[in-house]
């Protein structure tokens, strides 16, 4: 019995780990000329997805959220981007035509882990109670 419960533990640690980046979403930020709304919601560290007039679609980690414009570095996504993962990229609010940031929901991941946890531990734990004899021949 030792094997199938630490399967079933093993497997129902990596769903945990799944589940802990479940719940992000992108969420719309309007990018005009200026850059103040770019400057107010979206900080270092973020994860965004800029459309440019011209077509051209860059996912980065923001380094930093200038003046002028909104510097990062190329992250891989599901989607296939043009610029090579690791490299400086440098957007003017100007050029922008669209901006995604990237946010998490906490309390929807707390929520998805707890049930995840409950649903391992229920079935670790045999799913019930057996009366005497149970299984014997």
């Amino acid at each position: 019995m030792f094997p199938v419960s630490r399967r079933t533990l093993t497997a129902g640690l990596i769903v945990l780990v799944g589940l802990s980046t479940a719940c992000t979403t992108m969420r719309p930020v309007t990018a005009d000329v200026t850059g103040d709304s770019v400057r107010r919601e979206v900080k270092p560290g973020d994860t965004v997805r800029v459309v440019t007039k011209g077509g051209l679609t860059h996912s980065l980690q923001v380094t930093a959220v200038g003046a002028t414009s909104l510097s990062g570095t190329a992250v891989s996504t599901w989607e296939r981007g043009t610029d090579t993962v690791g490299s400086q990229i440098d957007v003017p609010y100007s050029d922008m035509a669209g901006l995604d940031v990237k946010r998490s929901s906490g309390l929807k991941t707390a929520g998805l882990v707890a049930a995840a946890v409950l649903v391992v531990v229920a079935v670790a734990s045999g799913g019930g109670s057996h009366q005497v004899g149970y299984g014997s021949r």
